[in-house]
């Protein structure tokens, strides 16, 4: 009697813990996924940005509120990723947080959309927009390249742009 209280014991025991094990690769996976579609968009938003300053180079800057609202969205998701990054061990290091805010203060040269007030897009500000696209196509963000697919490789990226940024002299 006592051997079967036991095993009874035992098996619950052994349930519980596969549940929990269960529960924890679940969770694991999703903050995987999670990870890899923030990055994912993230690197696409910058590709699209070097894209949308291409398109208004050949169209003689007909729509510039395309590359500002772009620019904002970029902007606006770099602390998402810090907040999450930082939740989810995604941000391994306090040099990932420092190069995405260096990133995030370096894309605040650019002209910004207020709340209620659409940014003046100059023509000084159209030339350093075109001087952005060649930053972001040389550290890797441009239509038809890709930068690889893992946050390593992202990082390595934003550190080049936010470099060839911050060496540009300005006006």
């Amino acid at each position: 009697m006592k051997q079967t209280s036991t095993v009874k014991r035992w098996l619950r025991v052994s349930v519980v813990l596969n549940a929990m094990l269960a529960l924890s690769l679940a969770y694991v996976m999703y903050l995987g996924d999670f990870n890899g579609k923030l990055l994912a968009n993230q690197s696409q938003a910058l590709v699209e940005l070097e894209g949308l300053i291409g398109h208004q180079q050949k169209n003689g800057w007909n729509e510039p509120q395309l590359v500002i609202m772009k620019l904002d969205e970029i902007r606006l998701a770099i602390f998402p990723t810090d907040a999450n990054g930082t939740l989810t061990g995604q941000l391994r290091s306090r040099s990932d947080r420092n190069d995405l805010g260096s990133l995030y203060s370096a894309l605040y040269r650019y002209p910004s959309n207020e709340l209620y007030k659409l940014a003046t897009v100059t023509e000084e500000d159209k030339l350093q927009l075109d001087k952005l696209r060649d930053h972001l196509s040389g550290a890797g963000f441009q239509l038809n390249a890709s930068i690889g697919g893992d946050w390593s490789s992202y990082i390595t990226g934003v550190r080049q742009l936010t470099k060839r940024i911050h060496a540009e002299e300005w006006n």
